[in-house]
């Protein structure tokens, strides 16, 4: 069910010319940083949706509960589409001294929120409770090399790895790309905990990147966004295949959905989520090695 502050923000300011008054408004009012949790996120001025979001407390609500729910003292925390540092603040939290978190965000403007974000929780916690925080400038991809990042001039959080329409061809970014089980390596990472990727569509390609080190990793858990139509446009790939892939290596697949996550147990169920999800439409998946006991969130 939604509060009132989230459906004022997802449904009346919905219209185009709506929403941007309201983002005019939204950026003359955007506070230099928030509370989430335990954690404290340094905004991005120029970003009227995710840190708009963040500002009225509307910011996926579900999968912050969620996360607060997994991550543990000790664990090796990989944020993927780390933006502003929202899920690498609160894993610094979670994770304390024993815990290690590496941030991917290869736009240079959420990259410098990124730093500020992760200062601003280094100053926060005691000396003896600090996790090692490492922030990559780099996307992560199913290979090395170099990419054009398209960059979403009214949407910070909607940067892609593909052409789309509202990017313009001037303003896309020359960055680099690695596969994360390079970084690992080089960083000699030989097992993760927990993978959150918001990488708009190119979520499959990321964790094709990532074989070796998830399918090594025994008590591995992905949070990924699911969007089959970005999937398409990134790689030109069925996001059966995505789903099929996280299965092929073990990982049970929940949705998460209306506070509670529900397993989907066959190529039945896979189909039936993407059929739901057309256009611009999306859903957050958690993949675990285990079943989970209790589904609620």
């Amino acid at each position: 069910m939604m509060t009132a502050s989230e459906f004022i923000y997802t449904q009346v300011f919905k219209p185009s010319l709506i929403r941007k008054f309201v983002n005019k408004a939204i950026l003359a009012t955007l506070p230099k940083a928030v509370r989430v949790g335990p954690a404290v996120v340094c905004l991005n001025p120029r970003d009227p949706v995710v840190c708009g979001a963040l500002t009225f407390r509307v910011y996926e609500r579900q999968e912050l509960k969620l996360v607060s729910r997994i991550l543990r003292e000790g664990m090796t925390v990989l944020d993927v589409g780390a933006n502003v540092g929202l899920y690498t603040a609160l894993a610094m939290h979670y994770v304390k001294r024993d815990g290690r978190i590496l941030a991917f965000e290869p736009h240079p403007e959420s990259y410098h929120f990124l730093t500020q974000t992760v200062a601003a929780n280094v100053a926060m916690l005691p000396e003896h409770e600090r996790p090692r925080v490492e922030m990559l400038d780099f996307a992560a991809s199913a290979s090395e090399g170099e990419a054009r990042l398209y960059i979403n001039p009214a949407n910070k959080g909607d940067n892609r790895l593909y052409f789309f329409n509202s990017a313009q061809q001037s303003d896309a970014l020359s960055i680099r790309t690695r596969t994360i089980d390079s970084a690992l390596r080089d960083l000699k990472i030989k097992r993760i905990d927990f993978l959150k990727l918001d990488v708009q569509g190119h979520e499959f390609e990321v964790v094709q990147g990532a074989c070796d080190i998830l399918r090594t990793s025994p008590n591995a858990i992905i949070l990924s966004e699911f969007w089959p139509d970005g999937v398409r446009q990134s790689c030109n790939h069925d996001s059966m295949d995505y789903l099929s892939l996280l299965a092929d290596w073990n990982f049970k697949i929940y949705e998460v959905h209306r506070n509670k996550l529900w397993l989907l147990r066959d190529s039945v169920d896979f189909q039936s989520l993407i059929s739901r999800l057309k256009g611009r439409r999306y859903a957050s998946i958690l993949g675990t090695k285990n079943l989970l006991s209790d589904t609620s969130i």
